[in-house]
């Protein structure tokens, strides 16, 4: 029994350890028949399913990714990993009502550097679920994950605004500047970085929590897919100084991140692909604060293709350069979702299993307006896309 239990374990890890290296469909395939095969064997082992599932949504195989996750919650339904992971499948599926309500399993959670239990439990208020505030008993919200996640969800803080409620909202650091100009061009009091909360804050709420307790429950009711922030007006004219007028299309590129984002081995474009855009007649404008010294050596001798990475100081920064563009072309990322939120026109690359917000089998976003999606096939490559880019580009240069 002891030699079973051991040998459970030693596969165990080693399966999962190739579920988190996996980056090709042969890999995933190989994968899928040794999980197979392990559950088999281990029918008892939670694990087995769960990971199994993660191989299977890789896949594109979602309904068979739900049945694993079903197992996992009925084994133990109290494992927030589970409902979790079942809320994201649903939400690619664009089940928004039953998908916003499992991924409130994350406040259960530490995910990445996001402490959900310590940061509840500091904050000491009542969870809010959709009551009415007032004046004197307004709502924290409190701005939680990533950078593209407080933008996208930027809208639904001017929903609640919109609807009548009070509010104190905190900012990342990082996006303070640019969403403070538009929480005030709003009428949105800002609760400052250090503060201490007052007498007069009631409740409070994670931001991604917003669509869940204001039954944003089918994607029709998504609002602000239009144009919903806006550049600071000194980052503005800053930026229309700095670049020079030119009758040639201005596109902003971004093609990898140093994000340590566990997908980005799937969401990033590496050069020798985005490089086979720059010899159409336009000037590309790089977007990207951060560029490693192998892509930086061969984009300089690309001579329509601009750096600006030691002048964007600030999100503004780069609002403000998007703002001077014709049109952006990027990977998944927090531009995505800027440029998305400024109304600029957008084409998104997207790994073949996509984030969940950009859904499956179609090309535009309930999200945004004026963005556009160019996913891979299943095969994971980006040939095709940047190719279908290239034959899209040529119609409009």
């Amino acid at each position: 029994m002891k030699k079973r239990e051991k040998l459970k374990v030693e596969i165990g890890k080693e399966l999962k350890l190739g579920t988190e290296q996996m980056t090709t469909r042969e890999e995933m395939l190989e994968l899928l028949k040794k999980y197979d095969k392990y559950i088999l064997e281990y029918p008892e082992e939670l694990s087995g399913y769960g990971n199994r599932s993660v191989v299977e949504e890789a896949l594109g195989l979602y309904e068979l990714a739900l049945n694993d996750l079903n197992r996992v919650t009925d084994m133990a339904p109290t494992l927030h990993r589970g409902w979790l992971n079942k809320g994201l499948v649903m939400l690619r599926l664009g089940r928004l009502k039953e998908g916003w309500q499992y991924y409130e399993w994350r406040r259960g959670m530490v995910i990445d550097n996001n402490d959900f239990p310590q940061k509840t439990a500091e904050i000491g208020l009542p969870y809010w679920s959709g009551e009415k505030t007032t004046e004197n008993q307004k709502l924290f919200v409190y701005a939680e994950q990533g950078m593209g996640d407080n933008i996208q969800f930027f809208r639904f803080i001017l929903e609640a605004k919109k609807k009548g409620e009070h509010l104190s909202v905190l900012n990342k650091v990082e996006l303070d500047t640019l969403l403070r100009y538009n929480l005030e061009k709003n009428g949105i009091e800002i609760f400052e970085n250090g503060a201490k909360l007052t007498g007069d804050i009631r409740y409070f709420v994670f931001s991604m929590s917003l669509p869940y307790c204001m039954k944003i429950d089918s994607l029709e009711k998504i609002p602000y897919t239009s144009k919903y922030l806006d550049t600071p007006p000194q980052f503005k004219e800053k930026w229309e100084k700095k670049l020079r007028y030119t009758k040639k299309k201005k596109i902003g590129i971004f093609w990898t991140s140093d994000s340590e984002h566990k997908k980005s081995r799937f969401r990033n474009v590496p050069f020798e692909k985005i490089k086979k855009l720059f010899p159409l007649d336009a000037k590309f404008h790089c977007l990207q604060k951060n560029i490693s010294e192998e892509d930086r050596q061969a984009g300089e001798k690309v001579k329509n293709l601009y750096f600006w990475d030691t002048e964007l100081e600030d999100f503004s920064d780069t609002a403000a350069l998007i703002d001077q563009m014709d049109m952006i072309i990027t990977v998944d990322t927090s531009i995505a979702h800027l440029a998305g939120a400024l109304g600029k026109p957008t084409w998104i690359m997207l790994a073949y299993h996509p984030d969940f917000r950009w859904l499956l089998d179609r090309e535009d976003s309930p999200w945004y307006d004026s963005v556009k999606l160019f996913r891979q096939n299943e095969n994971y490559e980006w040939d095709s896309v940047i190719e279908k880019i290239k034959d899209e580009l040529k119609k409009i240069i």
